[in-house]
Formats: C-alpha cells, structure tokens, sequence
C-alpha cells in the first residue's frame, strides 16, 4: 500500500472511529473584516452562554469514551469572543488530565487581534494549530483583506506573526497564501519575506491556494471571479515559482487523494453561536446544512436523514462525496446506514 492508501485508510478509520470527537465550533459569526470575497452575512453575534454551558456539558458526557477530540475554532473572527473560547478550552484541559484523551484544536483566524498576549494565553490551553490569510505583501493584501473600517490590515497581522516566534512553546501557524491575477507579484515578494523573517523557524508554514469566490454558495464557487482562464496557466507559474521560493515550507493541506473533508466524517459537528447544529461551514444558511440545536444540558436531536446524507461517503467509498459532500448535495437520501447517531443525552 503506497503513502496516500495508508493515509487514507488512517483518516477513514480515525473519522468513523466511537472513540473519535470533531468540533467546528463559531464562538461569534461577526467580525472585524470585510474581505471581499467572504461568503458570511454575520448576522448573529457572540455565542450565548447557554451555548457556551451546551458545549462544555456536551464534552463532558463524552468524555470517559473519548480516545481523539479535534475542535475548529471558526467563525466570524473567533478572537472576538476570546472568553467563550478560554472557558471551553479550560473545561477541555479539566477533563483530559481526567480521562487522558488526546486533545487538539486549531483555529482559523484573520489574526489582527491575535497579539502576542492572546497567542500566549490559547496555546498553554491546547489551541496550537492555526491558519492566517494573507492576499499578499502590504499593497495588494490591504485591498481585499480590509477591516469593517475600510483601513487595510497587513501591518498589524505581520507584527502580530512575529511576535509569536518569542513564546517557547510548541504551535503551528499555517499561512494561507491567496494568489490571485492580481496579486501574483506582491505574493512573490511576500514569500521573500516570510523566507526571510521565518526561514529558521519550522513552526511557520505555508499554504498556497488560488482563491475562491463562495459568495454564492459552496456549489457554484470557483476561482473564475479572481483569475481569468487565460491567466490560468500564468497563475500556475507564479504558484510554482511561490514554491521554491519557499523551499520546503509549502504544504499540501488537501492531502492528495487521502483527503476527507471534515462535514463528510460521521464524528464531526458544526456547531454555531445560536446552538444550531450543521456539519459544512460554507452552506452556513442552507436548510440543508440545519441538523439540529444543542440545549444548555448538552442534549440534542439531530435529523438522521440529512445526516446520512452529509456522511455518504462513508458508505459510498465515493472520492467526490469524501473531499466534498456538499457538492451533488441530493435531495433524498442516497444511502442507509447506522453510522450517524441522530440522538444524544
């Protein structure tokens, strides 16, 4: 079996495993920037504190089973609501020196507001896996990644980035490189950049994607907003030259054909700052991404059919519906399976 079967067939088994627990977890869905290919409407704000108490309760039943607990911090911008994320990690670190389960969380941060003092106080508490956009160097980032004020956001985030290197701890800060028509030459210049003030430092690593437009949904999103078809081939120069330019600091995030997207695995649920409970954090408003709501016990009901439908491919074996149950989402279930448990008190 060659690197990608044996990943594949881990992640398979890691997902659907009783002893595994994954959850996204929105302590607020507002936030401090409007980036103009953000897909959010960030209406409802910080997650309630009989959320907050759901959750903790929530983890706590699970607990005595649990082998793996992975949270997502999501959002939003979820350094807004830096309480409600102490509190429920705190209770995570209480119940794992208990039962002794392994713990990780990562959070999807714009990271303006993640000084060092904030960075410092989340990875003693396990939060230690983090991805950072940037839309490239100063000029061309401070266009599409804006505040709500319209001011440009670089500046801070960058010294922010350097700050963490003085916390003698171990994280991950993964750094999202958006390529774009537009800025393909700012992002070479800005991989200069991290070369220079990161080269020594392992725990800096980077991602490069063309950018999506998810305005309209998860299934018509394409990068067609942002790169023309006749700069295709040039975007994927520059993507190549961002590449080695970085040396080996590039990482596959996708992990090749072994990737399972998280709203696929039968262990995993979205969990938003109302209760609601979901599995896809792109369909946020769609009814079909509406499973169920969490309760201040920790209890809730979840319906069986669209869960079902969001784990097919666990059944199906389908690559297309692992690395993506959204798409070809069908309106009645496809599968029948006693995979996805609908109820828990």
């Amino acid at each position: 079996m060659n690197n990608q079967g044996f990943d594949f067939k881990k992640k398979y088994i890691l997902a659907a495993s009783e002893g595994h627990l994954y959850l996204t977890l929105l302590p607020t869905e507002k936030c401090n920037f409007r980036c103009t290919y953000c897909y959010e409407d960030f209406e409802i704000g910080k997650m309630s504190e009989d959320t907050v108490e759901g959750i903790k309760n929530l983890l706590t039943k699970a607990a005595p089973t649990l082998k793996n607990l992975m949270i997502s911090w999501f959002g939003g911008e979820p350094t807004l609501n830096q309480k409600a994320i102490i509190d429920i990690c705190s209770h995570i670190q209480q119940l794992r020196d208990e039962y002794e389960f392994t713990y990780i969380s990562h959070m999807t941060t714009n990271a303006y507001l993640l000084d060092y003092k904030m960075f410092s106080t989340f990875v003693p508490l396990g939060v230690k896996d983090y991805q950072i956009t940037l839309d490239g160097d100063q000029a061309c980032h401070d266009t599409t990644r804006v505040q709500i004020n319209g001011k440009g956001s670089f500046e801070q985030i960058w010294s922010n980035l350097k700050s963490y290197q003085q916390l003698d701890a171990d994280f991950t800060v993964m750094l999202r490189l958006h390529i774009t028509e537009q800025n393909s030459e700012s992002m070479l210049a800005l991989c200069r950049k991290i070369k220079s003030e990161f080269g020594a430092d392992k725990r800096y690593t980077c991602t490069i994607e063309k950018i999506n437009y998810l305005g309209d949904g998860v299934e018509t999103s394409d990068a067609s907003r942002y790169i023309a078809k006749n700069a295709k081939e040039r975007v994927d120069q520059i993507k190549d030259l961002m590449s080695d330019t970085l040396d080996d600091r590039v990482k596959n995030v996708d992990g090749g054909n072994a990737y399972i997207c998280y709203a696929a695995m039968p262990r995993q649920l979205l969990i938003r700052a109302d209760g609601t409970i979901g599995k896809c954090t792109v369909m946020l408003n769609d009814e079909r991404n509406k499973l169920g709501k969490i309760d201040r016990n920790g209890d809730f009901a979840l319906d069986g059919e669209k869960m079902e439908i969001w784990t097919r491919g666990f059944i199906s074996l389908d690559e297309k519906e692992l690395s993506c149950p959204a798409q070809a989402y069908p309106t009645r279930p496809a599968y029948t399976s006693d995979i996805a448990v609908v109820e828990v008190s």
